[in-house]
């Protein structure tokens, strides 16, 4: 029984490590030249930092561009070139590409942004933590990502899009029509500062 379930777990970890390793291949070929060799994220690209965020979001995300769900908006630019290169990944390449920069570690973001961490965790705490969970680690059961670590310009650039109506428009998109309803209580754009100074020191 012992050496059943060995070769069970050693079966399992050597299929993970292949579809990372395609996973890699997929990353540098469609992803890097933007997002960075260890997706990191480039500002100056628009491109946020991928490295461990949870490959379950990830899927859903290039699912979302995928479907029109995001990227088909007016004005959305960097939006739109995300819808046009995950038109190109068939689910495969997604389950790939999600599962290999899970695994990445988490790599050191600069501060761009100056807010008031403490105001941010109190504005995160009444408006964001009952569902992307303490400190902003995520919680899966309400579909909330992780929102720890993110760039802090990504978080405002994402409040502002979806205030403008660049994501959370489609009506099939029911998270994304949440986070819109949610994005309008967030009272000001010092408290997304905030919000976001806070966060992306998590």
């Amino acid at each position: 029984m012992f050496f059943t379930r060995l070769f069970a777990l050693s079966l399992t970890l050597l299929v993970s490590c292949i579809i990372q390793a395609d996973g890699s291949g997929t990353f540098e070929q469609m992803c890097s030249a933007c997002h960075g060799k260890q997706a990191e994220g480039n500002p100056a690209l628009n491109a946020p930092k991928l490295a461990g965020q949870d490959d379950w979001y990830i899927k859903n995300q290039l699912n979302s561009f995928r479907q029109g769900y995001r990227g088909t908006a007016e004005g959305d630019a960097s939006g739109a070139s995300m819808a046009a290169i995950s038109k190109s990944l068939d689910s495969n390449k997604i389950n790939e590409l999600a599962l290999y920069l899970n695994a990445l570690p988490k790599p050191s973001i600069k501060a761009t942004v100056k807010g008031d961490a403490v105001k941010g965790e109190q504005y995160y705490n009444s408006l964001c933590g009952s569902c992307h969970g303490p400190d902003g680690k995520g919680n899966t059961s309400l579909n909330a990502p992780k929102l720890a670590g993110l760039n802090d310009w990504y978080i405002i650039n994402q409040i502002n899009n979806f205030r403008a109506s660049k994501r959370g428009y489609h009506q099939d998109d029911k998270l994304g029509r949440q986070m819109k309803m949610m994005s309008s209580v967030v009272p000001s754009d010092e408290a997304s500062n905030d919000i976001a100074t806070y966060l992306s020191a998590q």
